[in-house]
């Protein structure tokens, strides 16, 4: 379902109009013929101008777009295929932005019976990137993690003192995102 919205061009235009997510649709009346499991991310999107004028972008082809209060910035992560990995474009939910930025990548994870019968359960990955480091995913445990977003704000003490705190939660970490941006 289109939604009022807008995208940001490479020229750093913003356009008014309605976007409609795509790739994360259940597509109707598929038949699948062998078990598989798929992760679907976003990466494409459909706009209409207010003109009437209907595009469709793919992660890469804008810088972003705005929909609903939330913003979703083009960016290239991480992606494990076959044992190897590449990277993969696409639109990442902007959760705090600054020096350190903390994104969310949100997806379907389809898990295809043989008949066509199919269970999606949404999931949603935090990534993390500051100006002198590469984008991240934060996963694993609470030590790995925690030795991750050090290595992110090692130039604030507090902050890495209360990210050591081992009452933390992660569910603060936008908020600690947030007052480290505000130090900067």
């Amino acid at each position: 379902m289109a939604q009022n919205g807008y995208v940001v061009t490479f020229k750093k235009d913003t356009v008014a109009g309605t976007v409609e997510l795509q790739d994360l649709k259940v597509k109707p009346g598929s038949v699948h013929t062998e078990a598989r499991t798929e992760f679907r991310r976003l990466q494409r999107i459909e706009f209409t101008d207010k003109e009437g004028n209907s595009l469709s972008y793919m992660a890469g082809d804008v810088v972003g777009f705005g929909i609903d209060g939330n913003y979703y910035q083009s960016i290239s992560i991480p992606d494990k295929q076959g044992g190897a990995t590449a990277m993969k474009l696409v639109f990442a939910r902007v959760l705090e932005q600054g020096k350190v930025t903390l994104y969310s990548v949100d997806g379907v994870y389809a898990k295809i019976e043989a008949g066509g019968s199919v269970n999606f359960q949404d999931f949603s990955h935090q990534y993390i990137t500051s100006h002198n480091a590469s984008i991240s995913r934060l996963q694993g445990g609470k030590k790995k993690i925690v030795e991750m977003l050090v290595r992110h704000f090692a130039d604030q003490p507090d902050i890495v003192a209360r990210i050591k705190d081992k009452k933390w939660k992660r569910t603060e970490l936008e908020e600690v995102v947030r007052s480290y941006n505000q130090l900067q």
